[in-house]
Parts: C-alpha cells; structure tokens; sequence
C-alpha cells in the first residue's frame, strides 16, 4: 500500500469552509491532514485542534508551508481575491491537485493561469461547486435525463436573494450547466443593480442581477441573483420559495422544481409537474451514493477519471459569470468567448467606458 497523500489548508478561519474540506478528507484513510495556514493565530489553534495538527505544522505563511511539507495537495479556502494568487503558487509545490475554494477566481486571466500552472505540472485543479454531488441536485438530473418531462427547453434559476454572483451565483451558474449537459454557452444578456455600494468577501458586489444565457444545445436559462430587498409582497428570486436557490426545469412534457439546499415546513425539495400532476419526490440528503468530492478526487488520482469539478468546467461558469457583468458594462448581448479577460465588474464601478 502506497503513503498516504498529504493535504494541507490555507485559510482555516473565517467562513470555516475550510473545515468542510477538511472533514471529508479525513474520512478517508489515503490521505493525511498534515498542516495549515492561516494569518489569524486563533484560526489555527482552532483548526489544528479539531484535525490534529500539531503547532509546529501551522503557518502564518504559505510559501513556507509549500516549502516546507511535501504536499501532495494544497486545499485554498482563502477570500475569493486570493484565489488565483494561492493556487498558482500551490501549483508550484503539490505532487497531485490543487483544490480551490468557488469562485475560481476573479476574472478570466486569472482563472487562465491556475489552469496554465497546474496543466504544466500535470495536477489536478478542482473548484467547490460540491452541490453537483448532493442527492438533492443528482435526483432532480436522473428524472430529467430519464425523460420524464421530455426534452429540456429551459431553465428558471434563482439564487440566494441576499447574495450576489460571485459568492452564490457560481453555484446557481453551475448547477444550470450541470442540468444542461454541462454545453458550451453562445450568448449571455444581463443587467445589474449596484445602488447601495455593497462589499462582502474582501470586495465590491452587485446588489441583485438579472441575466440570460443561451447555450449550444438551444437551451436557455434565465437566473436571479440578489434582489432581496426589491419587494416584500413580489421579491426577485428565492426570496419567494425562501430557500438557497429554487431552479426550474422546463420540459416539452412537464417541469421539475428543485427547492434548494434544505427542507423547509409545507415545501417539497423536489416536486414534478406534468399537467395537472403533482409528483413529490422523497430526498434523503447527503452525498450521492455517500461519496464526497473530495473522496472522489482521491478515486480519480487512481484511476485517470475526470472529475466533475474540474478547473475547466468552474472557467465555464465564471465567463458566463463575467459576460452576465460585461452586458450590463456595454448595454448588449456578448457573444461567447468573452473577449475581455478582466473583471467586467471592476470597470463598471470605476466608470470606466
């Protein structure tokens, strides 16, 4: 039997994602927890506490820990604006995959240069877009794929109405992709809201958005974000079914409601509509078949299969992301590729033509 992989953390306080990622690994004895870092003091301890690792392995700087390690794979849970900057550096160090927190990153060159450093060393790149692997999602995309409402025409998504694209939207985006056969998308057509100058997560974000995406297949979605305080009595998004997204899956012959992450009183988690029909489907939640991405990572290093959240897959859902940004900036529907590589978004709120 070979060592076990070795994985380490960066950013183990704030939000605690980083505790998520943690205890999936642990789960699984091919793999050793074997350091963290963290700017915060506090954040370690902690961390180090709940997964054994001890203080000499705890580090208030990256690089050092890279160096100092022999990672086989670097987990970054750090704000989304270092991203890019921690896993390109990663990249440099680990023997087997990078695993980043969502968003990818911030804008399109960045995203390019994580997948370029880890390409160039062969590793893996995977993005927690984790929601493709809860038995909520993957129930609603068998009944689908079973042909039980015909041939997909649409998709209604709603995102989180206090949220914003880059936080939760990503997941809306990726879920829509994943509905969709994960297709190439053509065209986005947007418009966002910034009246209140709102900042979370390290930066500015918009205060709802509203856009449309066509993709190859001919399917079309149409996706809320934000937009919490619009109305009380008709507010935009989920606000309505009160939950973390509600997406609709348009059929020629019925339609599938998926409710979000959790189940709420009087509000079935997934609900088939063929006519008059109502069909509500039991969900037990979890992983699908108790299998978590990141096991599945560990499967995919033995056998060369690709997995699901891989970078080139989270690239597709930040463009659609960025071109959502890049139509409200020029008042028109852009064509996919997205010729602009920055963040759309950044220009907006300076002005800038």
């Amino acid at each position: 039997m070979s060592a076990p992989l070795r994985v380490g953390f960066v950013g183990v306080g704030g939000m605690r994602i980083a505790y998520y990622h943690a205890r999936e690994f642990a789960q699984d004895p091919r793999v050793r927890l074997v350091a963290c870092c963290d700017i915060v003091q506090e954040a370690l301890i902690s961390f180090g506490a709940q997964f054994s690792i001890p203080p000499a392995a705890q580090y208030a700087d990256f690089e050092t820990m890279l160096q100092q390690e022999g990672l086989d794979i670097a987990v970054v849970c750090t704000n989304e604006t270092l991203h890019a900057e921690m896993a390109v550096l990663a990249a440099s160090h680990v023997s087997s995959a990078v695993v980043c927190e969502k968003p990818m990153a911030m804008c399109l060159r960045e995203a390019d240069a994580m997948l370029d450093a880890c390409r160039e060393r062969g590793l893996r790149l995977i993005v927690g877009h984790q929601r493709r692997y809860q038995e909520l999602y993957a129930a609603a995309r068998d009944r689908l794929l079973a042909g039980e409402i015909g041939e997909l025409r649409e998709i209604a998504a709603s995102g989180h109405p206090r949220s914003h694209l880059m936080a939760d939207g990503t997941h809306t985006v990726d879920l829509v992709r994943y509905f969709a056969g994960d297709p190439a998308a053509l065209w986005v057509f947007g418009q966002i809201d910034t009246h209140t100058g709102r900042h979370a997560w390290g930066h500015a974000v918009e205060d709802a958005a509203l856009y449309r995406v066509g993709f190859e297949t001919g399917v079309q979605a149409r996706l809320t974000s934000g937009g919490g305080f619009a109305s009380e009595k008709c507010p935009l998004g989920s606000a309505l079914v009160g939950n973390y997204h509600h997406i609709a899956l348009h059929g020629e012959a019925g339609r599938i409601d998926v409710y979000g992450d959790r189940t709420l009183e009087g509000q079935p988690p997934l609900q088939i509509a063929r006519g008059a029909e109502r069909e509500v489907v039991p969900i037990e939640r979890g992983w699908r078949g108790g299998v978590s991405p990141q096991v599945h990572l560990l499967d995919c290093l033995e056998s060369g299969e690709t997995h699901p959240l891989n970078g080139e897959n989270a690239r597709a859902a930040l463009e659609i992301l960025m071109a959502a940004y890049e139509s409200s900036r020029i008042r028109r529907i852009v064509q996919l590729p997205l010729e602009n590589k920055e963040n759309p978004f950044e220009t907006i709120l300076a002005g800038a033509p």
